[in-house]
């Protein structure tokens, strides 16, 4: 089963608080990617990434954000420092709260 079947219900992820940025790692899926390692948490999966083409927008700390279509990623850098289950490759975030 190809990993684009694998697609999270934002629901179930929810709300997240912004805490940094890094940059994505330069292959993703055996292919080249230019993007940002977005570092959340939630009360309901503690820290995790979500993972976005290059993503120039300012988010501040603790600004509520919400990730745009994600889907699973098999994430092989960060993988270990955050649960699996909530590691996600997504098309971007959106404000959704916090600190506007």
């Amino acid at each position: 089963m190809k990993i684009e079947k694998f697609k999270f219900n934002p629901e179930a992820i929810g709300k997240a608080n912004y805490v940094r940025s890094e940059k994505a790692p330069s292959i993703i899926e055996g292919k080249p990617f230019d993007g940002t390692r977005h570092i959340v948490m939630n009360a309901k999966h503690g820290m995790f990434s979500i993972i976005t083409p290059k993503d120039m927008a300012t988010y501040k700390v603790n600004e509520e954000v919400e990730a745009i279509e994600p889907t699973f990623l098999e994430d092989y850098v960060e993988g270990t420092n955050f649960s699996a289950s909530t590691n996600v490759l997504a098309k971007g975030l959106k404000r959704v709260g916090g600190n506007k």
